[in-house]
């Protein structure tokens, strides 16, 4: 979340389908049209929240 947040990204829900060269040719078009129905709705998405930075111990102490 650190540097996406910084750069103004938000971050979605990953879309993992497990070993797709392997799977049978049914799988994939489902795979394929699960993928595409998700990318019609992309921008609606609404991103994954994380703890922010506060919650977190101070980390390592800075020299300077």
């Amino acid at each position: 979340n650190g540097i996406l947040y910084y750069c103004g990204f938000q971050v979605l829900a990953p879309q993992i389908f497990w070993a797709p060269a392997s799977a049978v040719a049914e799988d994939r078009k489902s795979m394929l049209e699960s993928w595409s129905t998700r990318l019609q709705g992309l921008l609606e998405e609404k991103g994954l929240s994380f703890n922010p930075l506060d919650c977190f111990d101070e980390g390592f102490p800075v020299e300077g």
